[in-house]
């Protein structure tokens, strides 16, 4: 599945805010977060630009551009958190927490299938991956959000982005880019 990310990253130039989302993309490849990510400095024929639109390779954080893309993957990560976090609600009303402590009624393989059909119109052979996202977005164990700060990890809301920003003190010189990724997991 494609999904634009937004990159928050430091940077003294475009090139060096695109070299330093490299590296972390990188790691997420590295950790199996990903299967191939593309830039928009490249031209690939189902990726990033011929996917997307046209989106500048990196955009100052502080543009109005650069905002937009920070609200809009807010926006998308609380409306894609919320509507799994309202289908696990629902799949587990319908078990009493001693049912589900206990194993009688559900297997985690059932609930697995009910979780995919629900979400994803998907069965269990199709596809594992959106229960992970799922659950993951909820405990915050895999770099998926649509936001990504510099140290990789995902950035769900404006006071965490802002957290970000003062934990990691710009250097003379440098400024906040937000970097557009196409990724493919």
């Amino acid at each position: 599945m494609h999904m634009l990310l937004r990159i928050v990253i430091r940077g003294k130039s475009e090139e060096e805010a695109l070299t330093r989302t490299r590296i972390i993309c990188e790691k997420l490849l590295e950790k199996g977060k990903l299967d191939f990510y593309t830039l928009f400095d490249e031209d690939k024929p189902l990726a990033g630009k011929n996917r997307w639109g046209n989106l500048p390779p990196a955009v100052p954080y502080k543009t109005r551009l650069g905002k937009k893309l920070i609200k809009d993957g807010l926006k998308a990560t609380w409306k894609e958190f919320h509507r799994g976090y309202k289908e696990l609600k629902r799949i587990l009303k319908q078990y009493t927490a001693r049912e589900l402590f206990e194993g009688k009624v559900l297997t985690q393989k059932n609930l697995a299938r009910q979780v995919i059909y629900k979400i994803a119109n998907k069965t269990v052979e199709e596809d594992f991956y959106m229960l992970d996202y799922y659950l993951d977005q909820i405990k915050r164990d895999i770099p998926f959000g649509w936001i990504i700060g510099e140290d990789g990890y995902p950035l769900r809301c404006q006071r965490e982005l802002e957290f970000l920003m003062e934990v990691y003190k710009l250097s003379k010189g440098e400024k906040w880019w937000v970097v557009p990724v196409d990724i493919h997991y």
